[in-house]
């Protein structure tokens, strides 16, 4: 799948939430980094092409660790480069949304996660780029 991509597929998936941040700012944003929140990693083994070659679809399970406070309600996610550095080269909705509460494992069973392949191209390619669009 990667060589049908032109691109890497070894990405870090993060959850996401539709909220205000810590100034009050509307927009989604990631889980912070402390009560046992981590992005999970992946490689190219972990996404599959959905049939119509539309969607990229996680293959496998991918378990997050397990909260040791309440993380709120989560209705995104997104794909990192990297671990931690605010590198997010996708975000999708989930469609189901739910509140992770202390003591929660999240796992998004195989096929639950879907990012549309054209929009994950152009955001890498972008990125990469560092920003510039490509006319072409």
């Amino acid at each position: 799948m990667s060589e049908e991509l032109d691109m890497p597929l070894d990405f870090y998936v993060g959850l996401l939430c539709e909220m205000g941040n810590a100034y009050g700012d509307p927009g989604i944003y990631e889980l912070p980094f402390e009560f046992n929140y981590r992005r999970v990693p992946t490689t190219q083994i972990d996404w599959i092409q959905s049939k119509d070659e539309v969607m990229m679809l996680n293959a496998s399970d991918i378990t997050f660790p397990t909260a040791t406070w309440d993380w709120g309600l989560v209705t995104h996610f997104g794909l990192f480069l990297t671990e931690e550095a605010a590198d997010c080269i996708c975000v999708a909705e989930l469609s189901r949304p739910h509140t992770l509460i202390k003591s929660d494992v999240t796992n998004f069973r195989p096929l639950k996660l879907e990012v549309e392949i054209e929009a994950l191209k152009c955001e890498y390619e972008y990125y990469i780029s560092g920003g510039e669009q490509n006319h072409g």
